[in-house]
């Protein structure tokens, strides 16, 4: 099976869990939301989870993840231009995103 066949649901998991550690990194703060350290254990908790279909499935995308999640405290100023591409490619696998290219407006 190739990259494009993983499952939305594990797409919007990641795609959600992601969204939250970029959101925490930028704003400090999320009302609601835990601080930076819980959103990093939880985007690992949810690639933990669903690693098996990944690594059948994704194993590129999974390995670059990976890079990010793993890297996150020693590359504090490149953390959101690596992790922002693959919420852009979870959000597009997940079904929840625009089409790269919109049609004219009329």
């Amino acid at each position: 099976m190739g990259d494009d066949q993983l499952d939305s649901a594990v797409a919007w998991d990641l795609h959600v869990a992601l969204n939250l550690l970029a959101a925490s990194h930028t704003l400090e703060a999320v009302p609601g939301v835990p601080g930076t350290r819980d959103d990093l254990a939880h985007a690992r908790a949810q690639v933990d989870r669903h690693r098996h279909v990944l690594e059948r499935d994704a194993p590129e995308l999974l390995a670059r993840i990976d890079t990010v999640l793993n890297g996150w405290a020693e590359r504090p100023t490149s953390r959101l231009v690596e992790l922002l591409p693959l919420t852009d490619e979870l959000s597009r696998k997940s079904g929840g995103a625009l089409p790269d290219t919109l049609p004219p407006a009329p």
